[in-house]
């Protein structure tokens, strides 16, 4: 929890970008908007989902601070 996505190897964000990519082509083939892909491609949002995921998961840590990267954003 020392930024967004701390210790993501690049392997890992290049896998996560390109998986953003997929689901963007899949939202413009279907004439989707383009909602899931904006959200998946946020790097705070993505910190975020990985702070509750080590939380849910028992990870001993301080979050009080994990919201406020997002400040006034709506989830």
């Amino acid at each position: 929890m020392d930024g967004p996505l701390a210790g993501e190897s690049q392997a890992k964000t290049a896998m996560r970008l390109e998986y953003v990519k997929l689901v963007r082509d899949a939202e413009e083939k279907r004439q989707f908007d383009a909602k899931l892909s904006t959200v998946l491609a946020d790097e705070e949002v993505a910190a975020f989902a990985h702070a509750v995921w080590l939380y849910v998961g028992g990870r001993i840590g301080f979050y009080n601070g994990v919201l406020e990267p997002l400040g006034h954003r709506c989830l």
